[in-house]
């Protein structure tokens, strides 16, 4: 018989998991029924404990962690916003990204992950608050991550978002005349263009390119504007 999790937590802080393969197994047996124990043991435990536990959420049978990224991301306005910005960029990872398969002829893995579709519908409702705010976060890694996913691909909706995050890239690119590196933010921009049919989003892609002098940021936007549905998905490898 499953022992309920709250039991769990109120006998077994997290000190007394001992290894973090114990505390990430007890993890992966929990639900959604759990997640506000879980909650409380991300606030009271070390940062170390927290990524522990967040990545683990991805390896559960539950596919819905929704009230959990909501949760985080409500806290991520005061000090410590780095930290939880940090912290809601691995748990969407975790729970909505799958490694992706190695290319054909390799036996090794390059480090790119897919959507896991399923994953995403399951957190669509959060995953589209998480979107709706993306101007408020600071992290370009966890801005990328959320357009690649972004659930929404309805005129209006994600290309209304993707709109907007191309004006604010097109403005920095601008300011540094396109010297700036490009950053996981450009590369899920691009991701999630590649997703979203907009003459807009395309106007703005050919802006970036001639604006742009970083050769695989340039090469991954005309790629984007001439990409074919089968080759979408797949995140863009890191620069």
């Amino acid at each position: 018989m499953r022992v309920p999790f709250l039991l769990l937590l109120a006998v077994a802080p997290l000190s007394a998991y001992g290894a973090p393969s114990a505390l990430a197994r007890a993890i992966e047996d929990t639900n959604r029924a759990d997640d506000q124990w879980i909650l409380a043991m991300l606030r009271q435990g070390s940062l170390h404990d927290a990524l522990v536990i967040l990545g683990a959420l991805g390896r559960r049978a539950d596919p819905y962690a929704g009230d959990l990224m909501e949760a985080i991301a409500g806290s991520s306005s005061g000090p410590n916003r780095y930290i939880d910005e940090l912290l809601l960029r691995k748990l969407v990872g975790s729970v909505c990204l799958r490694p992706a398969p190695p290319a054909e002829g390799s036996a090794n893995d390059d480090g790119s992950a897919r959507p896991d579709e399923r994953r995403i519908e399951a957190n669509e409702a959060a995953l589209r608050e998480l979107e709706l705010e993306l101007q408020r976060f600071r992290d370009p890694e966890l801005k990328g991550l959320l357009l690649a996913l972004s659930p929404d691909v309805e005129p209006g909706g994600a290309a209304k978002t993707l709109v907007e995050e191309g004006e604010y890239l097109l403005a920095r690119l601008r300011e540094t005349a396109g010297r700036e590196a490009p950053s996981p933010e450009e590369a899920g921009f691009l991701s999630a263009c590649a997703r979203v049919p907009d003459e807009v989003l395309r106007e703005q892609i050919v802006s970036m390119i001639a604006l742009s002098r970083d050769a695989w940021f340039v090469r991954t936007a005309r790629a984007v504007l001439t990409s074919t549905d089968s080759g979408a998905n797949r995140l863009p490898a890191s620069p």
